[in-house]
């Protein structure tokens, strides 16, 4: 994992001389989380496809059919689906403004689907009931989740509250000049 963390460190350091601005300070919180589910749903997909590959889900072999087989697949498409959703909200920061409702919504279906895959996978015969990659990617991916679907919910009210503070701020104008 420290390996894992120093590649990801040196591809940031390698982003930021071509670039050529500090991203480290640039980036904002709740990117940098967007970030961290990146690089823990590539863990999560790799470990899961390997699993797969192990118990020959896909081939005939001794686990075919099977409830681990159900439940590595499951966690594959975790990782498929929750890498492609945390790539294009982190492409979406850099290329385009987000609504705080299209973020709240991604995040919210991360959290939900985390939920289920933290008990679908690590939990009984899942993939990632043994403590390793699996295990400990698929835990840091759902509190991950959750604190990123706190940010973007915290974040939509107050940008709820900052609307209707300017809607009564124009009705109160509206009243004066009357």
């Amino acid at each position: 994992w420290l390996c894992f963390a120093c590649v990801v460190f040196i591809i940031g350091h390698l982003a930021q001389g071509y670039l050529g601005r500090d991203l480290y300070s640039d980036t904002p919180v709740k990117t940098a989380k967007w970030w961290c589910l990146v690089a823990s749903c590539v863990v999560v997909l790799a470990s899961s496809a390997e699993f797969h590959r192990i118990f020959s889900c896909k081939t005939g072999g001794i686990f075919l059919g099977t409830d681990t087989c159900k439940r590595t697949t499951f966690s594959v498409v975790l990782g498929v689906l929750t890498l492609v959703l945390s790539i294009a909200m982190v492409a979406s920061t850099y290329l385009i403004p987000v609504l705080p409702i299209v973020e709240l919504a991604a995040a919210a279906i991360m959290l939900i689907l985390y939920v289920f895959g933290v008990a679908f996978v690590t939990f009984g015969t899942g993939p990632g009931s043994a403590i390793g990659n699996l295990y400990f990617a698929i835990w840091i991916s759902f509190v991950v989740s959750v604190f990123l679907a706190a940010e973007c919910f915290r974040d939509f009210q107050s940008g709820r509250k900052e609307d209707d503070n300017e809607v009564a701020a124009e009705g109160n104008n509206a009243n004066n000049r009357a």
